[in-house]
């Protein structure tokens, strides 16, 4: 007798009878509606959107804890909006709509009756945030006053209002959402519209279009075009028929070089070249042939030419590009000297030395997510339990990350309460 067989359809008679019994379930809970009058159904229904919104705020009061501890930098994921796409499988736009709400709704606590009865919907939400947010970047930069007074403006504000203290009233906030109450997101952006005409503008947006390539759409204010528009001019021929990604890439060519000597120094900026250099001929060795990269391996294990160097009057043997004693000898008292003025200066004092090896160590990128954006120099075992800032004990860490890791070490209350201090005395 074959009993594989018989276990097939004994499994296979338990998984007809459980989608039986599922099928079932949906044709009884259709029937049951199907039984319903009418304004029963109706009323169901109005009950079923109203937990609805009752489960919505409680998404957005989650949301809002897990950004406080930062629990997504543990997933692996260097935001909220990355952790909510790809986690809790929202679409970008739900992702969105909820990170902004739930952000308004922080400083806002009274919005949470005004979601929970629709009176305000998340699109609405979603757009005075944005609004807000431009509102308060106009009031920061101004272009028909001078920087002198711009920073006299923001130095009297800052003075006049209490730390933390958003750059528009609460009052303003209110009055600006109640008139978006019971209103379509294309009617709440024309009452937007009103308000701020010069405000209310697309958002920049990003699209992969291929694996090496992303389109970028953003608006650009006259002035700044006009800013390219000379860079363009003074970079002379080689720069009449570039379009915009290649003037921008040249661009972005000539402030990397002066960039990197600001924050690593000439000898830094000139190795970190160097090695990238080194790491773009790898990547195309990556990419010949087997034989072609044996080949070139052979050559530099040992088939590199020789050249004879006096050492104590005798001739001696070294490979081309092989550290002489001199240049070991060199190295040994730099590392020494460093040493030396990290014990004089601060304990979390990063010299440049440091800085750049931990750059090139981790390829400029947050060493939990991957990301490149927002680098701090994180110290593993921290300062204040002991840990030194030498560069086995640093690594690059994104803001959020770093954040994470402060919070794991010393509890979200303790962090909180030293940002609070910090900001007190701004």
């Amino acid at each position: 007798m074959n009993f594989s067989s018989l276990n097939d359809r004994s499994s296979s008679n338990s998984s007809n009878s459980s989608n039986s019994s599922n099928s079932s379930k949906s044709l009884t809970s259709l029937g049951s509606l199907s039984s319903l009058k009418d304004q029963e159904l109706l009323n169901q229904t109005k009950s079923l959107v109203a937990q609805e919104r009752q489960l919505l705020t409680q998404v957005l009061h989650h949301l809002r804890e897990v950004e406080r501890r930062k629990l997504f930098s543990d997933l692996g994921y260097p935001s909220l909006f990355e952790y909510a796409v790809q986690e809790l499988k929202y679409s970008e736009g739900q992702a969105g709509r909820r990170i902004q709400a739930m952000r308004l709704l922080k400083e806002l606590p009274e919005l949470e009756a005004k979601i929970e009865s629709g009176a305000l919907s998340l699109s609405n939400i979603c757009q005075a945030q944005s609004f807000f947010r431009e509102k308060e970047k106009g009031r920061r930069l101004n272009p028909e006053i001078g920087a002198q007074l711009q920073i006299q403006n923001r130095v009297e504000e800052a003075l006049a209002q209490p730390p933390g203290a958003p750059k528009i009233s609460t009052q303003e906030k209110l009055e600006v959402l109640q008139s978006l109450e019971n209103c379509s997101a294309r009617e709440g952006q024309k009452r937007l519209l009103q308000l701020e005409p010069a405000l209310v503008r697309p958002k920049e947006r990003e699209r992969v279009i291929a694996e090496n390539l992303t389109q970028v759409s953003f608006l650009v204010p006259e002035e700044l075009k006009q800013k390219l528009e000379e860079v363009r001019s003074l970079l002379g021929h080689k720069a009449v028929n570039l379009g915009w990604a290649e003037l921008i890439g040249l661009m972005a060519e000539l402030s990397l070089e002066s960039l990197r000597i600001k924050k690593f120094g000439k000898k830094g900026a000139k190795e970190m070249e160097g090695v990238q250099q080194m790491r773009a001929g790898e990547a195309k060795l990556a990419q010949a042939s087997q034989a072609e990269r044996v080949r070139v391996k052979e050559v530099k294990l040992g088939k590199a030419k020789t050249k004879k160097i006096p050492c104590g009057g005798a001739p001696a043997e070294v490979s081309v590009g092989a550290p002489t004693p001199t240049l070991e000898l060199a190295r040994g008292a730099e590392a020494k000297l460093e040493k030396n003025r990290l014990r004089k200066r601060a304990p979390r004092a990063v010299s440049r030395v440091v800085k750049r090896e931990v750059w090139l160590r981790d390829q400029g990128r947050c060493k939990k997510c991957g990301i490149r954006r927002r680098l701090e120099w994180d110290h593993i075992h921290p300062v204040a339990l002991g840990g030194s800032s030498e560069v086995e004990n640093l690594r690059l860490l994104c803001r959020p990350c770093n954040q994470r890791e402060a919070v794991k070490a010393f509890g979200v209350e303790k962090i909180l309460n030293s940002v609070r201090a910090r900001v007190s005395t701004l």
